[in-house]
């Protein structure tokens, strides 16, 4: 059992995110492993204060991505800049 939960405790830590891009063709999400989770056009941003960030990712195909974003995961002005091209491409 406890090596059942520390392979699962594994695979859970490579799936998490490790790189975030936003640019002008969308938002993309890779795995710590280097494995591309979502990809698509920002479709959608709201920011909670200064404490949070949700921003919602369209795929081609119609599938909707949702990433929430903690202010604390990131430098402030790292946050900052995200939070605003985020909501500069859910508005264009």
């Amino acid at each position: 059992m406890c090596a059942l939960l520390a392979m699962a405790a594994v695979r859970h830590a490579h799936n998490l995110p490790g790189t975030l891009k936003i640019g002008p063709e969308g938002l993309s999400v890779w795995s710590k492993a280097g494995i591309l989770r979502a990809q698509g056009r920002i479709t959608g941003c709201s920011q909670w204060s200064g404490s949070a960030l949700m921003v919602w990712g369209e795929e081609d195909g119609g599938r909707l991505h949702r990433l929430l974003i903690m202010a604390d995961m990131l430098e402030r002005g790292v946050f900052r800049e995200l939070a605003v091209l985020a909501r500069r491409s859910a508005h264009a």
